[in-house]
């Protein structure tokens, strides 16, 4: 392979993995003769922001390079279960910090009276008690890193409280995770990958994956089309809302469902749960709640794949 058709087709794999970045082809041109090239990512999902630091090394025998893969953080700050201290109502300080454009300069910033007065609570909250300092620290996290203030607070001090971490390797095939997957696994949901077989190249095969206690284990397939279905799930019985909501089960997404019950409908959130072969189910406050039909179908074993965290 020539080498500018190694960086077009890496340019192509970062892409459809979801590492996209402003100038990445020249930028990897610049890196060209390095054994191995410094990739770093950003992503924001809601209130959930996502880094990846993805390794792209330099082949000895042929000269090119592949992504051999990356490491992945979550910083989870939501949701905040707010309260009431003192005068401070910690929801309606949130509303007021997403009002305010944090990332002027500090002299601004000081200029501005809403600021001013979000900095005073924010203060107050942190010399309460642990409820109190736990909301300070994930709307300062939330609101205020990557701007200006963080360099005049300690806001980093006690960031990997909310952190989660994974390494995922890469194999240029099917089973590949890609960043928004690998956010859904580190968020708690799991993933239906294909992959094929040595031995049976011709076939493609399915697999949930999970990451659990710093690896990756994988659990079989199961009915989540019958389980849909003995739930009352409105949008299953669709033709194009049913394909788009299997779709998104197996991408690990968390789509919000209408369910039949007791002669009415209700509006939750589901996700697929292969421990128990079953669906999980949130209400609108994203607190689990039980369904009937949704039983585990039996026991299972499951697979540990033996990539851990570097």
């Amino acid at each position: 392979m020539k080498e500018e058709d190694n960086l077009e087709r890496l340019v192509d794999t970062l892409i459809e993995l979801g590492f996209p970045k402003t100038n990445m082809r020249e930028y990897i041109e610049g890196c060209e003769g390095l054994n191995e090239i410094p990739y770093f990512h950003r992503r924001r999902f809601g209130d959930d922001e996502m880094s990846y630091q993805l390794t792209i090394k330099k082949d000895n025998a042929s000269g090119l390079y592949y992504p051999q893969g990356y490491e992945a953080t979550l910083l989870q700050t939501h949701p905040v279960r707010h309260g009431s201290f003192g005068a401070i109502d910690t929801y309606e300080l949130e509303q007021q910090m997403k009002k305010i454009t944090w990332n002027k300069t500090l002299q601004e910033v000081a200029y501005d009276p809403d600021a001013v007065k979000i900095y005073e609570d924010m203060n107050e909250l942190l010399a309460g008690n642990a409820q109190a300092k736990d909301i300070a620290h994930r709307l300062q996290l939330r609101y205020w890193i990557h701007t200006p203030i963080e360099q005049h607070l300690d806001i980093y001090k006690h960031i990997s409280d909310y952190q989660k971490h994974g390494y995922f390797p890469l194999n240029n095939g099917l089973a590949d995770i890609n960043t928004r997957e690998a956010y859904h696994l580190l968020s708690g949901r799991a993933v239906l990958k294909f992959y094929q077989k040595a031995d049976g190249p011709q076939r493609f095969y399915t697999n949930w994956n999970l990451y659990d206690k710093d690896k990756l284990i994988t659990l079989p397939n199961y009915n989540l089309v019958l389980l849909l279905k003995n739930a009352g799930v409105k949008e299953a019985t669709q033709d194009a809302s049913g394909v788009q909501l299997i779709y998104d089960l197996i991408r690990g997404e968390r789509p919000l469902v209408h369910i039949k019950k007791d002669n009415s409908e209700i509006t939750v959130y589901i996700e697929a749960d292969p421990r128990l072969k079953s669906l999980a189910v949130y209400d609108k406050d994203l607190n689990r709640i039980e369904i009937p039909g949704l039983k585990k179908n039996g026991p299972h074993r499951h697979q540990t794949i033996t990539h851990k965290k570097k």
